[in-house]
């Protein structure tokens, strides 16, 4: 993902915890009222852990791993090899950062 793309889906992610935080607090204090409490108290629980979920799932997205190299059945050659390659290409884009 190109850096552009990346902050983004960082600010999308950013406002849809916002909103759901401010909406959260809205539906808690304002539209409970008038709602028996054996409905609205399980629906404000379901909506919180949506919320909490997509709270985890932007956590997690957060950052991703520059190379995922299966290992499972693979010769130790072959993972020097990619253990190589991914530390030219850091060393490469320090020094590009760098001019």
């Amino acid at each position: 993902m190109r850096t552009g793309e990346t902050i983004i889906g960082r600010v999308t992610a950013v406002l849809a915890v916002a909103f759901g935080v401010v909406y959260l607090g809205w539906r808690a204090t304002s539209t409970l009222g008038g709602a028996p409490w054996w409905m609205a108290i399980p629906t404000l629980l379901v909506e919180t852990m949506g919320l909490l979920a997509v709270s985890v799932t932007c956590w997690a997205l957060w950052r991703r791993p520059e190379v995922a190299a299966r290992t499972q059945f693979e010769r130790h050659f072959i993972l020097q090899r990619t253990a190589a390659g991914v530390q030219r290409r850091q060393k490469h884009r320090v020094e590009g950062a760098a001019r």
